[in-house]
């Protein structure tokens, strides 16, 4: 699964027709429904995608697509394997001229002073980045900036 491909189907549920082709592409079975908890994700080779109910995709990113769910594709990550979370790394290229093993300063000079950045946890620093053609793009970094543990991307906030 390529990032940007994926990144389509923000705002559309798993049991959108389209959306369900695709993932059943990558044999991916499970489509998330709300059952008491806001948030649900999949993983599959180094990638989670995050789902979210209707309600907060609206609130954080506007319209959703369709309304053939409750749960919408509201969040990619690709993971490193540097991720301390026991997920295989993500195989394919990541968008915007970024790879794991960009540094900080490769990453300002591909997209720009971070718009936001803080620390969560001891070694890693999440730097972010509001719009970039249309998407808020993150990446952790860990230890201080000389390795990326994941990339991190969501349609940009309203």
């Amino acid at each position: 699964m390529q990032i940007l491909e994926l990144a389509g189907f923000f705002g559309f549920a798993p049991q959108n027709i389209k959306f369900d082709q695709y993932l059943s592409l990558y044999d991916i079975s499970e489509r998330p429904v709300f059952n008491e908890t806001p948030m649900e994700d999949i993983s599959k080779e180094g990638l989670v995608l995050w789902f979210h109910t209707n309600r907060f995709y609206r609130d954080a990113h506007g319209p959703v697509h369709d309304s053939d769910g409750n749960m919408v594709l509201s969040k990619i990550q690709a993971y490193s394997e540097n991720n301390g979370s026991g997920l295989s790394r993500y195989l394919g290229i990541l968008p915007f001229g970024l790879t794991f093993e960009s540094t900080l300063t490769e990453a300002i000079t591909e997209l720009g002073e971070p718009s936001n950045n803080h620390r969560s946890g001891p070694h890693n620093h999440l730097y972010s980045w509001d719009n970039i053609q249309g998407y808020r793009v993150a990446l952790c970094f860990i230890p201080e900036g000389k390795s990326v543990s994941f990339f991190s991307l969501s349609p940009k906030g309203v």
